[in-house]
């Protein structure tokens, strides 16, 4: 199975993801007429589009570590908000696999609510608490919404206009249909880590079997 054939990405969409603030999109290229190159200086975000498509694909981000006491949502938008208002982050993902083509999105919301404060260290000032809820690190007073919170993939195949939601199969279940989490490193290829690209090839295997149902000898 080669999934740099099967499958390439259309465009990314997201709003308020990390030092993201408002909504930005991502075209790229066709093959046919060339390739995309993404750009910026060390803390630019360049790893966090990598963070963001993972976000939207399987609620991970691998890069998880740069990102430790940083808020998930953008923090500047939070703060511009009303207390009592709801936050809206969200990632929506286009891509093609073979004829076919599926949206993938994902949105996490949640209530803003008055920000909580406690003294700092040196006694001379006061420090915002935080909190994690739903694995989301976020001020204290933030709460998620979890049934506003949504996956969805949606679908369009040669013949449709439009895409329109796939009711048959979970957005999981379809996900690991269309890209095996197994396989997502090979595909969403992260460059700081090629030393150790190869380290576990069994993944390949487990990818492969999970997408054909057959196994390997």
């Amino acid at each position: 199975v080669n999934l740099a054939e099967k499958i390439k990405i259309i465009s990314i969409e997201f709003e308020n993801y990390r030092q993201y603030m408002d909504y930005h999109k991502l075209e790229f290229k066709n093959r046919e007429e060339g390739f995309t190159v993404v750009v910026g200086e060390n803390g630019a975000g360049k790893s966090n589009l990598l963070n963001l498509t993972y976000w939207c694909f399987y609620k991970k981000e691998p890069h998880g570590k740069k990102n430790k006491g940083y808020y998930i949502i953008n923090n500047e938008y939070l703060k511009n908000l009303e207390n009592g208002q709801t936050a809206t982050m969200s990632v929506k993902i286009k891509i093609q696999k073979g004829s076919d083509q599926y949206q993938i999105s994902r949105i996490l919301k949640c209530v803003k609510n008055e920000y909580q404060y406690e003294k700092s260290e040196s006694g001379s000032g006061r420090k915002l608490k935080t909190t994690t809820t739903h694995g989301y690190l976020l001020p204290e007073g933030c709460e998620v919404l979890e049934n506003q919170s949504t996956f969805e993939i949606m679908k369009k195949q040669k013949s449709d206009l439009d895409f329109h939601p796939v009711r048959d199969v979970t957005p999981i279940t379809l996900m690991n249909e269309i890209l095996p989490e197994t396989l997502s490193a090979y595909f969403i290829l992260d460059g700081e880590y090629l030393e150790k690209f190869w380290g576990e090839i069994k993944k390949v295997e487990t990818g492969v079997e999970q997408i054909s149902q057959l196994h390997l000898v």
